[in-house]
């Protein structure tokens, strides 16, 4: 950021990328708890009670679902790490 605010004419030689954060489903798959379907909204209001117990049979959801918020939107915690 402060190349772009620089007196110089540094701006060109930086490639600015954006990085989306993962979604909750992205986060498990990154984490191999599984690949999780993707469902409509429709879907979803129409047969929750049926897709949250198959989806979560073999899941405990909420301590994966605390890491996510705690530190998976963007996977910065993964840098460092041996075998990622």
């Amino acid at each position: 950021m402060q190349i772009y605010k620089s007196t110089a004419d540094l701006s060109r030689r930086v490639v600015y990328e954006k990085l989306e954060g993962l979604s909750f489903r992205e986060f498990l798959k990154f984490e191999k708890v599984g690949d999780f379907p993707v469902f409509s909204l429709n879907e979803i209001v129409e047969n929750h009670q049926n897709i949250a117990f198959r989806m979560t049979e073999n899941v405990k959801i909420m301590p994966l679902f605390k890491k996510y918020l705690k530190n998976g939107y963007y996977l910065f915690y993964k840098e460092g790490l041996q075998n990622c």
